[in-house]
């Protein structure tokens, strides 16, 4: 199987690296040769990599559906930690579908909100309440 993902990440060289590869790799902290197999689409990155990856100010959203804008506007912020155990979940393959389409609206939310003139406080409030939202939506399927 050959994920669209390898194409993708050829995009992120070409925009943040003028194509530069290894220099990719660097930024990842992992070896050339580690990221060829997911040029490649051979493989799909884990969570780590999704992380380092958001932190150069990649979209996940779109390096993980192709939706969207391919960079954040703005500066690269931390994942919180709910995030990171998505993220960890997905790598280990053990998300359930319904759990994926969550994670994809928050991370949809998260930046949404990001654009707007709000104080951090304000926005981890506002991810609170989305977040309590979709769980209660889960919880009355």
């Amino acid at each position: 199987m050959k994920y669209a993902t390898g194409n993708r990440l050829k995009e992120i060289a070409d925009a943040l690296y003028g194509g530069n590869r290894s220099e990719l790799a660097r930024n990842l902290e992992m070896k050339p040769q580690a990221l060829t197999k997911y040029l490649n689409g051979e493989s799909m990155p884990g969570g780590l990599i999704l992380i380092r990856m958001h932190g150069l100010g990649v979209n996940i959203n779109w390096f993980l559906t192709g939706e969207g804008e391919m960079l954040r506007e703005g500066p690269p912020h931390a994942i919180s930690e709910p995030i990171g155990t998505y993220l960890a979940r997905l790598e280990e393959e053990v998300l359930e579908e319904e759990e994926k389409e969550a994670l994809g609206d928050l991370v949809d939310f998260s930046e949404a909100i990001r654009e707007q003139d709000l104080s951090p406080g304000m926005q981890r409030a506002m991810l609170l309440v989305f977040a309590r939202h979709l769980k209660s939506e889960s919880a009355e399927e």
